[in-house]
């Protein structure tokens, strides 16, 4: 702490400072002011109700698709695309699924916002996004691709390692793993994810 002399700064220890005391009409009137800030508090909870040992194993996209199936609401996977991340740890283990979007019938919007906090809250080292095609026409299109390569990229600044793209309906999927978009020539980078 400094203190103010004739035109230089010296140092004094804080407890030589002046202090105002409060009365106790002012502390109230302070405690009153806090209080009526009205401040949201924020609460992040990640609640795994299943037995860690009991937990599937993602090995591949077939893996993936089936819990996406069962996860999925089947009065909605014709009627509205949906999107939803599967949050895997490093081994492969899933963690849960958040579901991120809920849109019309050939469009959901989605913050990614939303996909990496999920990711982050639940300590997910991997995920892979699963979003249904109400037509049953699995064939990306361009906003997927962008979407895809987008949060490719934005999950590797974070240490969050999207492995794969599923789009599915009831009884088809494709994988953009299983088709060689996840490589370098698809994101840029050197080796494959």
């Amino acid at each position: 702490m400094s203190v103010k002399g004739k035109n230089q700064f010296i140092k004094a220890p804080v407890s030589i400072l002046p202090t105002v005391p409060l009365s106790a009409k002012a502390k109230k009137a302070k405690l009153e002011k806090v209080q009526d800030l009205h401040v949201p508090l924020l609460e992040l909870i990640y609640k795994a109700d299943a037995d860690r040992s009991k937990r599937p194993t993602v090995g591949n996209s077939l893996d993936a698709f089936e819990i996406f199936l069962v996860q999925w609401d089947w009065n909605k996977i014709e009627l509205v695309k949906q999107l939803k991340i599967l949050l895997l740890t490093n081994a492969n283990k899933v963690l849960g699924i958040s579901e991120v979007a809920t849109g019309c019938m050939d469009k959901a919007l989605f913050d990614p916002k939303f996909i990496f906090s999920a990711a982050l809250l639940s300590g997910a080292g991997k995920i892979i996004l699963g979003n249904n095609n109400t037509s049953g026409n699995v064939k990306p299109s361009r906003e997927d691709f962008n979407a895809t390569r987008s949060l490719a990229l934005s999950g590797r600044l974070m240490g969050i390692e999207v492995v794969d793209h599923l789009i599915f309906s009831k009884d088809a999927w494709f994988s953009f793993a299983d088709n060689g978009l996840m490589q370098t020539d698809f994101l840029g980078k050197s080796r494959p994810l």
